[in-house]
């Protein structure tokens, strides 16, 4: 529940400086957050069970956040990956890591 409201938190806060701004770029560290905050989560939980997929998950995680990084453009019209390549890529990369361990019936 922590990490989850800690990630609603940020949201609100980078909606805030995308309107205060006028420039939505900044929402692209989103992604960037949700990966870290979940590969902190799973490195405390892999700490406290001892079960090494957790550490897995967390590094596989933590790993992600500069390919993502990455993967956005600049926002002044020079495209990133993302952008060569498709949305969905990105999505769908967030979503393995996010949604892989609940395969296991934990979330962090």
């Amino acid at each position: 529940m922590g990490v989850g409201l800690g990630i609603f938190a940020f949201w609100l806060g980078v909606a805030a400086m995308a309107w205060q701004r006028g420039d939505a770029f900044v929402m692209n560290t989103i992604s960037l957050q949700v990966l870290s905050v979940y590969g902190i989560a799973w490195m405390i939980a892999c700490a406290a069970t001892g079960h090494g997929w957790m550490k897995a998950n967390a590094l596989f995680a933590l790993l992600t956040v500069p390919v993502l990084g990455l993967f956005a453009g600049t926002g002044n019209g020079v495209p990133g990956l993302c952008d060569r390549a498709g949305a969905a890529g990105c999505r769908a990369g967030c979503q393995a890591v996010a949604a892989g361990p609940t395969r296991h019936g934990v979330t962090p």
